[in-house]
């Protein structure tokens, strides 16, 4: 039994040392990383992309590339985006490798994207709310209706 015992604490003890190894080199791949933050003219971009690849069937996934923009921030972009219901999405992170790519838009992302198309409603919109610190999705979505509505 004391053999056993043995066994037991040196897997534990191994164990641990492996998550310890783990977590160091998580924090040392995320020492550079910035802070996300959403940013609402990316994402429009992001929609008007998915509407324009081919590949937007939700038959596999696009790999999309915005100019001016990290990889990790199209990503984050995209799940934000997944979350909300305008696109189809898939996950495909690993571990140590955060990645979320488009599959298609859904119906409230054409609904949506038919709002922001027009880049003076968008101006006024993003004038509007630029009031308002923070402001959701809906919100913005509401102010694009109503300014849609006075044209």
């Amino acid at each position: 039994m004391l053999h056993l015992d043995m066994i037991f604490d040196a897997t534990r003890q191994m164990h641990y040392n492996l998550n310890v190894i783990l977590v160091s080199k998580l924090d040392f791949l995320y020492q550079n990383t910035k802070t996300m933050k959403r940013d609402i003219d990316l994402a429009r971009t992001m929609l008007f992309a998915i509407e324009k690849d081919k590949r937007a069937t939700g038959h596999g996934f696009i790999c999309l590339n915005i100019d001016g923009y990290s990889k990790e921030e199209v990503s984050y972009h995209v799940n934000l985006l997944y979350e909300a219901g305008l696109i189809d999405a898939i996950d495909l992170s690993s571990l140590t490798n955060y990645r979320w790519e488009p599959r298609k838009l859904t119906w409230q992302g054409h609904e949506f994207l038919d709002l922001a198309r027009n880049d003076n409603l968008w101006g006024k919109a993003k004038k509007e709310l630029k009031k308002i610190e923070n402001f959701s999705f809906q919100v913005l979505q509401n102010v694009l209706i109503r300014l849609a509505t006075q044209q």
